[in-house]
């Protein structure tokens, strides 16, 4: 069954954890693959400054993703989770 933009709110998460989530997953998974690199770059002895410039990337990205996690946490208290996730918060 599909939601119509008529669900109400009760019954799915808001969008700023919608978003939130979704900004969280992308910056980890861009992270993985970059995080590979720069290891095969230092591995085989080529640490050129896009090697630096992927670290101070990676570390910003980090910075990011804690930032926005540290958000999340402070915003899921103040609201109310769907029927079917509180259902299975015991999980």
């Amino acid at each position: 069954m599909t939601e119509s933009a008529s669900t109400p709110s009760s019954e799915r998460y808001s969008a700023v954890a919608i978003v939130l989530h979704w900004a969280i997953a992308a910056a980890i998974l861009l992270m993985i693959p970059l995080g590979w690199w720069m290891s095969g770059e230092i591995a085989a002895g080529n640490p050129s400054g896009g090697v630096y410039n992927a670290f101070q990337l990676h570390k910003s990205i980090g910075l990011t993703v804690l930032i926005l996690s540290l958000v999340r946490l402070g915003w899921r208290p103040r609201q109310s989770a769907p029927a079917h996730a509180a259902a299975h918060a015991g999980l």
